[in-house]
């Protein structure tokens, strides 16, 4: 299993290299399986010759940096000067393809040295998911570089396993170490005294006496070899099971089939590290919730910033500003804007937003003193949720039949049968409230896609009729099919929009129901009977906002649109590359979203594909499959040669 630590220094030249080589050393002398990375090298390259003296090791077992730069500069001006962008995605996974072993990662210059415009140090260890160890010089004057240095990484929630620091020969600060004992609770690890004349017998003796004491504070346990290490990491991940077994109830679970749980300890980019020490691709974005990656940095320090200032607040009555601007966000977003969806009413879930729209639909025309309309209209195939109103506009046939005595009337119509709607609009005139669709995908029933003719066609025979027309983006929003919403497609404007799984970027829960001024305006009077009384406890939750605010400013940037672009061409060559397998019998794709359907594979209750699922989990990738669908609906940190792996484990599979 690969473990590490990330160097940094407080400045330049304050002997981070000679601390990583101590710091080899000392886990050498351990016996542990250890390595040495630079992702960036700037300048002439001294770092790794000299740790190859030092160590006694050849280059040949130091990797190549990801980035190599001759110039003795900052890294993001040295990239500069070769037309080069320094992409965080690149270096990780360079490093995501370095051996399992214990790794000493040694970064440039100090924490807050720029990789490329946008990008620190800070973010590459973020990126990385590794501990920090600062390095220091005890020359006069270098506290403040320390503590500057703690608050920096830990406002990015990056943990500090300590403080490592080098005795400078000519101005050093005897008392530093106790000072910084009184002003900080980041651990002083060792006191490293100046080193004349490097040779591999001081390094070792230094790593012996200095570093080899706190290495299981900086590492944990290494007593153990890989193997052993491996072999308790599965001992752990069967005690989570055996403990999960005892006390928690699975959502679409059959407890009695005694399926196996995974455990997940972390996330990092498009990565989930299991508790058996495995770490997979997440080919389904964590049930369609994440979209820039598991534990992103920006995200985080939102969540962070905004939970130290508000971490709740009731709803009614009241408000605050990450509820305000993400409304003002979204209202302002040019198809939402046309379609005059201009009023946000927050809620927590996709069933719940969904919940808020058929309640909003029927109201709307009591409010208005016309006669109740209480049929709705939906698709055959749809899945909106759980709760007792989206559960009734579902599949009747699906997940909730055992239901169906409980739910008020629904007509279902099958995508792309116009015939079949103008029918039941003809025989049940003025008796339909509300017409819900999940525009062009219909992602719980196998990802099955439909034309946007017909969508454009059925709304607008819908809206003739005076029915209000609810959009179910949910699952499709925040640019899954390639558009930011998948109505766009369609060139319709929905009466209501529900929003919510990617909306914080698969951080915390939370969902938006949009309404047009025209829904709005019929609930406003000076009767509170014809305000819309719904709510929830954590509506509008600052915290959550704080998360959707960030990651839709994610979304709209250039690195994130230039990632779809790629995901969208990419996922279209790779699914059609599977369309020639004898067993597929047929492929689709539309923006991110590909889906296979497999012969004979029986269906969601039946179905033969869960033994593949985990075959692909052995070969690195996690996927979920429905009934005899296969789908991948990756991050859009997912790179190129990720989102090929994906596809070529399910190929290899098949």
């Amino acid at each position: 299993m690969k473990n590490g630590i990330f160097i940094s220094g407080t400045d330049t030249g304050v002997g981070k290299t000679v601390v990583s080589a101590i710091l080899v050393s000392a886990l050498q002398q351990r016996g542990v399986p250890v390595g040495y990375f630079k992702p960036v090298q700037t300048g002439t390259d001294e770092d790794t010759p000299t740790l190859s003296r030092l160590l006694r090791l050849p280059l040949s077992r130091f990797p190549e940096p990801a980035y190599r730069f001759p110039e003795p500069m900052a890294p993001e001006r040295a990239a500069k000067v070769h037309g080069v962008r320094i992409e965080l995605a690149r270096v990780a996974e360079v490093w995501r393809g370095l051996d399992d072993r214990t790794w000493v990662v040694e970064g440039a210059g100090g924490l807050l040295v720029p990789l490329n415009e946008r990008q620190t140090t800070r973010d590459l260890i973020r990126e990385l998911g590794l501990k920090l160890v600062i390095v220091a010089s005890t020359r006069l004057g270098t506290m403040n570089h320390i503590l500057m240095t703690i608050e920096a990484a830990e406002k990015d929630a990056i943990e500090v396993v300590g403080v490592i620091l080098v005795e400078d020969r000519d101005s050093a600060d005897r008392d530093l170490e106790n000072a910084l004992r009184r002003v900080t609770r980041t651990p002083i690890l060792a006191r490293i005294p100046h080193l004349d004349g490097l040779s591999p017998e001081s390094v070792a003796r230094v790593a012996r006496e200095r570093l080899s004491p706190v290495l299981p504070q900086v590492f944990g346990d290494l007593a153990a070899s890989q193997d052993s290490a491996g072999v308790e990491g599965l001992a752990q991940s069967a005690e989570l099971f055996a403990r999960d077994h005892k006390v928690i109830w699975h959502p679409y679970s059959q407890h009695g089939l005694g399926e196996p749980i995974l455990g997940v300890v972390a996330g990092r980019g498009a990565y989930l590290k299991l508790s058996d020490g495995r770490e997979v691709l997440d080919g389904i974005s964590s049930w369609w919730v994440n979209l820039h990656g598991h534990a992103h940095p920006e995200i985080a320090r939102a969540i962070f910033e905004q939970s130290q200032k508000l971490e709740h607040v009731i709803f009614a009555g009241m408000t605050h500003e990450p509820a305000v601007q993400l409304a003002e966000s979204l209202v302002a977003y040019p198809t939402l804007r046309d379609a005059g969806l201009s009023r946000v009413f927050y809620s927590d879930n996709g069933s719940t937003a969904v919940e808020v729209a058929l309640k909003m639909a029927f109201q709307y025309y009591m409010n208005r003193g016309e006669k109740p309309r209480e049929r709705f209209l939906a698709l055959s195939n749809s899945y909106h949720g759980d709760t007792l109103g989206a559960m009734a506009v579902g599949e009747p046939e699906g997940f909730h039949q055992i239901f169906r005595s409980l739910l008020p009337q629904v007509d279902f119509v099958p995508p792309g049968d116009l015939e079949s709607l103008k029918a039941l609009l003809s025989q049940n005139r003025g008796q339909y409230c509300s017409f819900i669709f999940e525009p062009l995908v219909q992602g719980a029933a196998g990802m099955k896609m439909y034309s946007s003719q017909f969508l454009k066609d059925a709304v607008s025979l819908c809206q003739a009729e005076g029915i209000l027309t609810i959009a179910d983006e949910v699952f499709t929003g925040f640019y899954r099919t390639g558009r930011c919403f998948a109505f766009e497609h369609a060139g319709i404007q929905p009466d209501l929009l529900c929003l919510s799984k990617g909306i914080t970027g698969g951080f915390l829960p939370l969902a938006v129901t949009l309404a047009s001024d025209r829904v709005f305006e019929a609930f406003l009077s000076k009767d509170l009977r014809t305000a819309f009384l719904h709510g929830h406890s954590y509506t509008a939750n600052p915290v959550a906002c704080a998360a959707a605010n960030a990651s839709w400013k994610l979304l709209q940037s250039r690195d994130c649109q230039e990632n779809i672009i790629r995901l969208v061409q990419q996922t279209q060559r790779e699914i059609e590359s599977l369309n020639r397998h004898p067993r597929v019998t047929s492929v689709r794709s539309l923006g991110t979203i590909g889906a296979l359907d497999v012969q004979s594979a029986g269906n969601y209750f039946s179905g033969s594909l869960k033994q593949l699922g985990r075959h692909a989990l052995d070969l690195g990738v996690l996927i979920r499959p429905l009934g005899s669908v296969l789908y991948v609906l990756p991050p859009y940190c997912t790179t190129q040669q990720e989102l090929a792996k994906i596809y070529r484990v399910i190929g290899d599979l098949l």
